[in-house]
């Protein structure tokens, strides 16, 4: 049963009713109706709940008589050719070529119309995706980003929804969780994931150019992090670049932006960018701070050894811990 302020604050039917069926909503409308009666209800506001579940069961049986429905943070469209997708997002966010919707168990990415070249590098980069072995794939592939669906929609956008398990956040959300600064013990393995990362790039040979906040997912849980985002940017080694976010280009070498060129430098110097960004205005070890400060190497095996000299400098003895982060927290 709805709570009257919950009813008050109902935006969509879907937000009232639970599914969008003449028989579900009569009888939610009916046990409602008969809660928030202004004549058996003592409540000081009694009349406004009972008028707004009226207008909204009049419009819910309007919208299915004519085959739709609606919700708060419901993302609905069609595809070219003609196919319904449909999904509830936990969140949304604009980014320089569209929008982000972050679900339970996916992340759509919207492409606005013009950016047709990046959302191809983007499908292009993630399908050659390679691996050295079995165990590598086994390994390194569950931290990929995973296709759902890629398709153009009716209106010209262009679609990627990947595959996500609901212990999946986006990193700027943790971050903001914890008011702008994350303990230095989390920042630590999420540095360390994204060094890995980096180390696989090195391997095939790519330089992602979006290691960003919003970018990357990472698993509270399961201490493990995921690069969904940024792919549009995404190129071989020493090719020419084909664009980059802000943020990205604030830390590339001078070589690599006078060159317009992709070196495995700027992937290395976003994850110090991410480090004191996480960090925030939190403290931590001095080596801990003395690695996110200093400049990075042009190799990432090299680079993922100093880092762990100075997590050996840091902290010594390395161990779990837990962080204690929930869906409820994350989307209140």
């Amino acid at each position: 049963m709805k709570t009257a302020e919950e009813i008050l604050l109902a935006a969509k039917c879907g937000d009232l009713f639970s599914q969008n069926t003449e028989q579900v909503v009569k009888a939610e409308y009916r046990q409602m109706a008969k809660v928030y009666h202004p004549d058996t209800c003592k409540l000081p506001n009694a009349t406004d709940v009972f008028k707004k579940i009226n207008e909204m069961y009049m419009h819910a049986m309007e919208l299915i008589k004519i085959g739709k429905w609606e919700m708060s943070n419901m993302l609905s469209f069609h595809s070219a050719t003609g196919k319904e997708y449909r999904t509830h997002f936990l969140r949304s966010v604009d980014f320089e070529l569209g929008t982000m919707y972050v679900a339970d168990k996916s992340v759509t990415y919207m492409l606005d119309q013009v950016y047709k070249k990046y959302f191809d590098n983007a499908l292009e980069q993630i399908k050659k995706l390679k691996y050295a072995n079995g165990e590598m794939e086994k390994e390194i592939s569950r931290y990929m980003p995973n296709i759902r669906f890629s398709f153009d929609t009716d209106d010209g956008k262009h679609c990627l929804i990947l595959n996500k398990t609901p212990d999946v956040f986006l990193l700027s959300d943790v971050l903001k969780y914890y008011n702008g600064s994350i303990p230095d013990r989390h920042v630590a393995w999420i540095i360390s994931r994204l060094c890995n990362i980096c180390c696989y790039f090195g391997y095939i040979g790519i330089v992602h150019h979006g290691l960003t906040l919003e970018n990357i997912f990472i698993s509270p849980q399961y201490h493990t992090l995921m690069p969904y985002g940024g792919w549009w940017y995404t190129r071989n080694v020493g090719d020419k670049l084909l664009g980059v976010s802000k943020s990205v280009y604030d830390v590339m070498p001078v070589k690599a932006k006078g060159d317009k060129a992709a070196v495995f430098q700027t992937d290395l110097e976003s994850v110090k960018m991410i480090g004191r960004q996480l960090l925030g205005s939190g403290t931590a070890p001095q080596a801990f701070l003395d690695y996110l400060n200093s400049g990075s190497s042009t190799d990432p095996m090299r680079e993922f050894e100093t880092w762990n000299k100075a997590l050996d400098a840091a902290y010594g003895e390395r161990k779990f811990v837990e962080m204690p982060v929930t869906k409820t927290d994350i989307y209140k």
